[in-house]
């Protein structure tokens, strides 16, 4: 037994059941690479055991979150760990969204994201829709593409408003930087990353709301993927407060 699968937490074992501890391990080494345990086990010396200890611990968080993610498919799946891996192994388009959605996962930043992920995983690898497998892969592509502070904006522009990133003359205009000054310093390069990425567009429908930008169908259902494993924003958390004082 590897020691990855020595650290598998008793929760997570009873969420997939009758899972095999080597399914688990194979997720794992594919999500992590093989590659790094190598090199690690070729180490020596005391600094490279110092800086191979640390790497052990970013790799043990890593494969937590990667743990967690196939947990949330297997319950999203309704279905085995083993059935998911059987369904991967059916084709490569499904093979390539377990590898991005689980690789996503190990390095993703919060734990909305790597829920979001695994139920891609799951949605899409048990669908007979091929087209419902390539927009679970886009899906989980692009929200390990993403972070917090781009989740931050999108999540702003979620209402269908036109914004513009910082005030101009137009006082009638939502502004990004005024709805959340903590984005300032990088307005620009969130804004050019999730327009890229096809999740807000400033394509106008108006002369009026030229140069303003408005989040896309797509960038509604990346959010509502977030929103649906219980993303909330520091504004929506500000509120809760409010409320409950």
């Amino acid at each position: 037994m590897s020691e990855m699968e020595r650290r598998r937490g008793p929760a997570f074992d009873r969420v997939v059941g009758a899972a095999s501890g080597a399914g688990l391990g194979i997720l794992v080494a594919l999500a992590l690479g093989p590659e790094v345990a190598g090199v690690i086990g070729n180490a020596s010396g005391p600094l490279i055991e110092e800086l191979s200890y640390a790497t052990r611990q970013i790799l043990s968080r890593q494969a937590k979150r990667v743990e967690s993610a196939v947990g949330e498919a297997v319950t999203e799946g309704g279905c085995p760990l083993e059935e998911l891996i059987r369904r991967s192994l059916a084709d490569d388009r499904r093979a390539a969204l377990l590898t991005t959605a689980l690789q996503a996962a190990a390095v993703a930043q919060d734990e909305a994201t790597v829920r979001a992920l695994g139920r891609a995983y799951a949605r899409g690898v048990l669908s007979t829709d091929d087209a419902k497998v390539d927009e679970q892969s886009r899906v989980a592509s692009t929200l390990g593409s993403l972070d917090p502070m781009d989740v931050r904006v999108l999540h702003l522009l979620r209402g269908g408003e036109y914004w513009i990133k910082r005030s101009k003359e137009d006082a009638d205009s939502l502004v990004i930087v005024d709805a959340d000054p903590g984005v300032d310093d990088v307005v620009d390069t969130v804004v050019a990353r999730l327009a890229t990425l096809g999740l807000i567009t400033d394509e106008a429908t108006s002369w009026g709301a030229l140069g303003k930008w408005q989040i896309t169908t797509f960038g509604i259902r990346c959010l509502t993927a977030l929103l649906e494993v219980g993303y909330t924003s520091a504004e929506d958390d500000a509120e809760h407060v409010e409320d409950s004082s």
